[in-house]
């Protein structure tokens, strides 16, 4: 049985930058979700989501202050 990794990675808002690129290498279509189209008043990335044509996903969202940890370079995958 194959198993597959979903890597799950946070930016201090860049997120939409980052994903657009990884779209670009990686080829599919990145479907965002905005804190604002949650109802919260922040601007950023809440979840997004790619799935390549290879069959790869990946997730990510941007983090603010007062979010939780802060974020960290290089500890920023889940």
């Amino acid at each position: 049985m194959a198993q597959q990794l979903n890597p799950y990675i946070t930016f201090p808002g860049n997120c939409a930058e980052a994903m657009a690129f990884y779209a670009a290498a990686l080829g599919g279509e990145v479907q965002p979700m905005t804190f604002r189209d949650a109802g919260m008043d922040a601007d950023g990335i809440m979840h997004s989501n790619l799935e390549t044509p290879a069959g790869c996903h990946i997730f990510a969202s941007d983090t603010f202050e007062g979010m939780g940890a802060p974020h960290t370079v290089g500890n920023n995958v889940q």
